[in-house]
């Protein structure tokens, strides 16, 4: 005669826990020490403004000291 076999309850299993959030036990890694290098910041050049009455007096065709010419100027002034 035969044994009747029953099923046996299973054991529950653990969970495999993550490294997550975990120290580590090698030391940290650290950079190496840097060094400050001075850096020099060229001096701007001053702004000119060219000279668009001249331009225009020069290559446009105007004649100096013709009304366009001074309306130029004046409105250069502002």
């Amino acid at each position: 005669m035969k044994r009747r076999q029953y099923a046996t309850p299973k054991k529950p299993r653990q969970r495999q826990r993550s490294s997550y959030g975990k120290t580590r036990s090698h030391p940290p890694v650290t950079s190496p020490a840097r060094r400050r290098v001075q850096v020099s910041v060229p001096v701007p050049a001053p702004v000119t403004v060219p000279d668009v009455c001249g331009l225009a007096e020069r290559y446009g065709g105007w004649r100096p000291g013709s009304r366009e010419a001074r309306a130029c100027r004046e409105a250069a002034r502002r």
